[in-house]
């Protein structure tokens, strides 16, 4: 039954810690009887501690690499008294990544770096198989700026050879910001209060800004709000600092319904709604094109060079909110809102 040993300075040990960088162990084998003799190595993918395992026969040159032949056999004789093989164990790889921050950016990074006293040289390749950058007689490299995909990473020096890795660089899921409300016109004297619905997609963090000057970082948030007004609320949603998405609404908060809203724009013009009827009064002052939508920016009527004083607008069919009235002549333009209860 052959006998394993390693011989250091003429001392034998036994394998049983290797250090983190490559190492080279001379082994003899001893038998009692001259002949050809069978090798098997056992367990070797469970051999985790270099990146490779090279079995060299120092009689015949012949070189093993044990991750692929893990038997073999030799000739041995009974006379040994020095080490016939050395086994090469390649310093340990270690690659680290950093994936794509957001996605269909290119931001990505790759470094590869071997605890070795021993220089590579290096081929990176994308998923395509181009080369997309290499490197000479290094200890270190890195790649940066690349996008989500499959790297590959080819690899030579004196002890391991040839060697091939593969690295996977993901991308999130985009992220979109959306968020509704059940209407676009809320009443004061219906307690000012509005629920957002987050309908945000692959985002994990929320930044809410209501347009009076307060925000919130709940993921769905009611707010209160005092004072009529429009207000531009704004939702960034993210899921880091630099991979975010925002979306933005006007809301329209309305004072105490009474059926009938008036809102004069300047001295000159008014606009009022009253039995569903918005009337422009436009005090003989010449326009050449009026136009009026609500606050979605839908357009609900518009009119070139008006020839009366007084324009009436039945808006019975719509529901209640804002409308915003867009008067332009020469002197420039004028903008009157008018909200609508019904």
């Amino acid at each position: 039954m052959p006998i394993i040993s390693s011989i250091i300075n003429n001392e034998e040990y036994s394998i049983n810690q290797l250090p983190d960088q490559e190492i080279n162990i001379p082994i003899k084998i001893l038998t009692g009887v001259s002949g050809i003799h069978a090798i098997n190595i056992d367990n070797v993918s469970d051999f985790s501690n270099g990146n490779c395992l090279i079995l060299e026969d120092l009689i015949t040159g012949t070189i093993y690499d044990l991750n692929t032949d893990s038997s073999f056999t030799t000739y041995i004789y009974d006379t040994t008294t020095t080490a016939q093989f050395l086994l090469h164990i390649g310093a340990p790889i270690e690659i680290s990544s950093t994936d794509i921050s957001c996605s269909n950016s290119s931001d990505a990074k790759i470094i590869y770096t071997k605890n070795s006293s021993t220089p590579f040289d290096i081929t990176w390749k994308n998923g395509l198989g181009t080369i997309i950058a290499s490197n000479t007689n290094i200890f270190t490299d890195s790649i940066t700026n690349i996008t989500a995909g499959t790297y590959t990473i080819e690899t030579t020096d004196a002890v391991c050879g040839n060697s091939i890795e593969t690295v996977e660089i993901t991308s999130p899921n985009p992220v979109t910001s959306y968020f509704t409300t059940v209407s676009d016109t809320f009443y004061l004297n219906n307690g000012g209060n509005i629920s957002f619905n987050n309908m945000s997609v692959n985002a994990t963090d929320y930044f809410w800004e209501f347009g009076d000057g307060t925000n919130s970082i709940v993921q769905s948030p009611i707010h209160n709000y005092t004072l009529a007004g429009d207000y531009l609320v704004s939702l960034r949603s993210s899921i880091n600092p630099t991979c975010y998405a925002d979306y933005s609404r006007l809301i329209t908060l309305v004072g105490n319904a009474t059926g009938i809203e008036y809102s004069p724009a300047t001295k000159e013009i008014n606009a009022w709604i009253a039995n569903d009827i918005l009337t422009i009064d436009l005090s003989n002052k010449q326009y050449d094109f009026i136009n009026i939508r609500n606050v979605l920016g839908q357009e609900i009527y518009s009119l070139s060079n008006p020839s009366t004083a007084k324009i009436d607008v039945n808006v019975g069919s719509f529901s209640s909110g804002v409308f915003i009235i867009t008067l332009n002549n020469n002197d420039g333009q004028e903008v009157i809102k008018v909200s609508y209860v019904k």
